[in-house]
């Protein structure tokens, strides 16, 4: 994917002092978009560009632009982190043969941490008590929890894959593959209840990339 604007050095997070501050966030906010469609992309479907992410870019603090007290700017956000997190953990897959039992560790962690800060209005009990939330809102919220379903699926994935090919790193840790067993089961059936929810609630379209 040729976006030759990430090539460049990240936007940083301190406002220049030739800069206006409203200026500097809007270029935020683009790096960001930018930096989403190239996880994104790249995550779903299964292909690293040869594109070098500056490794500032991939920090989770440098995604957030300061306006993360509006909802909107704060699952913007939070979409984008966990967009980086689905990345890394390709990357790092295809990068060795095999994952050992340290990267797994370090990826779940991860995960468990973005999860464990995700903002109280984005988690999915809570959207219950929050009517005022837009319809289109909440279906992106909708998204970025399927974004981490999806996580938790693809590392169980990753893993049984390298078993499969005889790259297997986890030779003796089979209460960590179990564990990632349990936790994408447990991923796939929220996963399901989610469609239902989505679809109840009309927000599944023709040619749906969440299905797909």
């Amino acid at each position: 994917m040729g976006l030759s604007l990430l090539s460049r050095p990240p936007i940083t997070q301190v406002c220049p002092s030739n800069m206006e501050r409203s200026q500097w966030m809007e270029r935020r906010k683009v790096w960001r978009v930018l930096i989403f469609l190239e996880t994104w992309l790249s995550s779903t479907l299964g292909y690293v560009s040869g594109l070098k992410l500056p490794k500032d870019s991939m920090d989770p603090r440098n995604l957030e632009t300061g306006a993360e007290v509006n909802l909107e700017e704060k699952v913007t956000t939070e979409m984008v982190k966990i967009a980086v997190i689905k990345f890394d953990m390709l990357r790092l897959s295809l990068q060795f043969k095999g994952l050992s039992a340290l990267t797994v560790e370090t990826i779940t962690h991860e995960l468990q941490y973005w999860h464990k800060n995700l903002p109280p209005e984005m988690r999915l009990p809570e959207l219950d008590n929050n009517p005022e939330i837009s319809f289109e809102l909440r279906r992106t919220i909708y998204y970025v929890n399927f974004l981490y379903f999806g996580a938790q699926i693809m590392l169980l994935r990753r893993v049984l894959q390298s078993m499969h090919e005889q790259s297997n790193l986890l030779v003796g840790d089979e209460t960590v593959v179990n564990d990632l067993i349990l936790q994408a089961n447990f991923a796939a059936r929220e996963s399901a209840r989610l469609f239902r929810r989505v679809y109840a609630e009309g927000g599944i379209v023709k040619r749906c990339w969440i299905c797909m």
